[in-house]
């Protein structure tokens, strides 16, 4: 049986993989791999204007997902948080991953999905309810429920955007446990 998954929490980062993988359209997949919705945290939308003005080229989609989160379809804006827990989580974290967890927390909610790696530790050693993976968990899964085509043209490209041929060995060696531990998960 495949994972299902029903409510989820997405980072800046995840929009950033919609925008550079091109072999697949990965917010369509996602409405095939999310049963109901996914929340979008207001600092979440405010990193994606500022990504829209950094990237001229994309502004357009980006200005779509923002409008579509305020029309609260698929993508959802949402406002609703615990301020004590984002107060305290933002001494740590940035303000992305501290709405999310404030969220989380506020609407439980309980999937994270953020590329954001050096914040993960925190939030799993912190909030061990939340479940924190990355875009690679959600191509993974797309692979595993046969939903995706060409499962080796976008693991090549997801590669070529996180610039793994200049990692180095020990780096890559970590990468690859990573992976290892997003496909596994995507298979439980």
């Amino acid at each position: 049986k495949i994972m299902a998954l029903t409510r989820v929490i997405f980072d800046n980062t995840v929009f950033n993989y919609f925008l550079r993988i091109q072999s697949v359209n990965l917010e369509l997949l996602c409405r095939s791999l999310i049963k109901e919705y996914v929340l979008i945290p207001t600092q979440i939308i405010v990193e994606m204007e500022r990504l829209a003005q950094k990237e001229p080229y994309y502004k357009s989609r980006i200005n779509k997902w923002i409008d579509l989160s305020y029309r609260k379809s698929f993508y959802r804006y949402c406002d609703t948080y615990d301020s004590v827990v984002f107060d305290n989580v933002c001494r740590i974290l940035d303000w992305g991953e501290s709405g999310a967890i404030a969220q989380a927390e506020k609407t439980g909610v309980r999937w994270f999905i953020s590329d954001d790696i050096k914040n993960t530790t925190f939030i799993t050693e912190n909030y061990c309810n939340i479940k924190v993976h990355g875009i690679f968990f959600l191509i993974a899964l797309a692979d595993i429920s046969g939903i995706l085509s060409d499962y080796n043209k976008v693991f090549t490209e997801f590669l070529k955007i996180r610039k793994y041929n200049y990692f180095k060995p020990k780096t890559r060696k970590q990468f690859k446990a990573l992976l290892r531990d997003e496909y596994t998960a995507a298979l439980k």
